[in-house]
């Protein structure tokens, strides 16, 4: 409303919040119409024409407050920003909305930004419909592709609850998006924090704040590196290094980032063997990470071998070695043997305390037949080959006054259970089950029982786990993986111990989003 606008509804409330009925009140008095037929005057007509005024001024008061609270609540709802998403990709752009969700303005933030935007007007549109119009233009332009997947969503809310909500549905809905027949999109979101500092860093910068966010987590994760040196980096290109094993962002991430623009981490690998003069064979604990040096992508590769360390950077894009170092570590070298070793150790170790204390409880020590005895004992029963044998595992116990073994294990769509004597192989029970899920969960199938499903493999899920966690195979010891139904869907859940940490994910088995992810110490 003008100003001009206001100052005439205001003068109009003026004139008729009190109106002046002096004359009226005395020519009613003179007529006879009043009854006392008094009239007691106190300082005459300038003290009436006094109360009026004052009667007026508080009424065109209260005019002025109930106005001015009314309009500035349309105002609230109608033009103050109440929520602020950027989307960053390589262009950057930041969306400004209303509380009813509108969009006010759209703002490129870099030269790409401006360009996706083009002649497109967003002002009044619905958050969802401009965000599904920047998508587009994004994937149009080629921005978005097979080589360069990446995009971070960030919502700025000063209503908490809101805030999440909003950038829940933005995910879903962006990530519904780029689940397109040419490639799959990897989504980044999260929700920014009101830290003074962040949003410093990218006013410095002339990027989001939800860019500055997620640049500083990874700087926090990797002090090698500097906020200068990241800031500049395409989202895809962030998203790479925060799969390090070091790294810890507040960001959701649903997908993998794309490294198909670069030579890969097997040929990574070959290239620092092939220089070490090593085969695969030779070596333990064999590591491969994304990482930034010097201006350039590189897969560090990190591994063991004669008591040696071993450390490469190969140029992610040509192969070329940047760097290499070796250095004499033999405690490394055996700590690495051990711990692709330790579930075999502990299996033997807790068997033969088991054995131990059925010997004390019988008071004797008869020699026993050997796991793997039993093993080809119970293998044969069931008829099955040990090569296609999963999820064994193994109890000694003490029963009915003689020492057994309990063996489980699933081979097919079977699950098996035996008891067999300890001392002389008989059968004590066998059990067989049949489990259709077990073909998904060891690699035979990916339909469902029912044949309506077709699920992502659970090696797949395997690798979407080790790669979130940023973890080689080679190093991943205790690992399980259980297909699972929950809240009516199916998940592979998936645990696994690396470098001292237990790993625990739910990974949905038909779109391969990560439901849940953690992590503990375990030293």
């Amino acid at each position: 409303m003008r100003n001009e606008d206001m100052q005439k509804k205001i003068k109009t409330a003026f004139e008729h919040a009190a109106p002046d009925v002096l004359d009226t009140v005395l020519s009613d008095i003179a007529s006879g119409n009043d009854q006392t037929k008094t009239i007691l005057v106190m300082g005459g007509q300038k003290t009436m024409k006094n109360t009026i005024r004052n009667l007026t001024a508080i009424a065109a008061a209260a005019v002025l407050v109930i106005g001015g609270t009314a309009g500035y609540a349309v105002y609230s709802s109608n033009y103050k920003v109440a929520s602020t998403i950027s989307l960053d990709v390589n262009p950057s752009v930041q969306i400004n909305a209303n509380k009813k969700e509108d969009v006010l303005t759209v703002i490129a933030l870099n030269d790409d930004g401006r360009r996706i935007i083009g002649d497109m007007d967003f002002s009044g549109s619905s958050i969802d419909v401009t965000v599904n119009a920047l998508i587009g233009s994004m994937l149009r332009e080629g921005y978005l592709t097979d080589l360069a997947n990446s995009i971070l969503i960030s919502v700025e809310d000063a209503d908490a609850v809101h805030g999440a909500a909003l950038q829940k549905k933005l995910a879903d809905d962006v990530s519904a998006i780029l689940q397109t027949n040419a490639f799959d999109g990897a989504v980044l979101s999260q929700t920014v924090v009101k830290d003074s500092g962040v949003h410093t860093l990218a006013d410095e910068y002339g990027i989001t704040a939800g860019k500055a966010q997620l640049v500083n987590e990874i700087v926090a994760g990797n002090p090698t590196h500097t906020f200068e040196e990241l800031a500049p980096l395409s989202i895809n290109e962030l998203n790479l290094l925060s799969t390090g094993t070091t790294v810890s962002t507040t960001a959701e991430s649903v997908g993998q980032a794309s490294d198909k623009a670069y030579i890969g981490s097997n040929r990574a690998k070959e290239i620092a063997l092939e220089h070490a003069g090593f085969t695969a064979a030779d070596v333990v604990g064999i590591q491969v990470e994304m990482d930034y040096e010097r201006g350039v992508m590189v897969y560090e590769v990190e591994f063991y071998a004669d008591a040696y360390e071993y450390d490469y950077d190969i140029n992610a894009e040509n192969g070329e070695i940047v760097k290499n170092d070796r250095e004499y570590d033999d405690d490394a070298w055996f700590g690495k043997v051990e711990q692709n070793l330790v579930k075999e150790f502990r299996d033997n170790e807790r068997l033969q305390n088991e054995q131990a204390l059925v010997q004390k409880a019988q008071g004797t020590s008869e020699d026993y037949l050997t796991l793997e005895d039993v093993k080809k004992i119970a293998f044969e029963h069931a008829g099955v080959d040990a090569a296609m044998v999963f999820d064994f595992e193994s109890e000694f116990d003490y029963d009915n006054g003689r020492a057994e073994y309990e063996i489980d294990f699933e081979s097919g769509e079977y699950d098996y259970d035996y008891d067999i004597d300890a001392v002389t192989g008989e059968i004590i029970k066998s059990n067989k089950k049949s489990d259709p899920e077990n073909l998904i969960e060891n690699g035979l199938s990916t339909t469902s029982p029912d044949g309506s499903t077709e699920y992502i493999s659970a090696d797949k899920a395997k690798e979407i786990a080790l790669s979130h966690a940023g973890v080689a195979a080679s190093n991943v010891f205790g690992y399980e993986c259980e297909l699972e139904h929950e809240g009516g869907r199916a998940v592979y859940e998936i645990d696994f111990e690396s470098m001292n940490y237990e790993h625990d994910y739910d990974i949905d088995a038909v779109t391969g989003e990560i439901i849940r992810s953690g992590r503990e110490f375990n030293d």
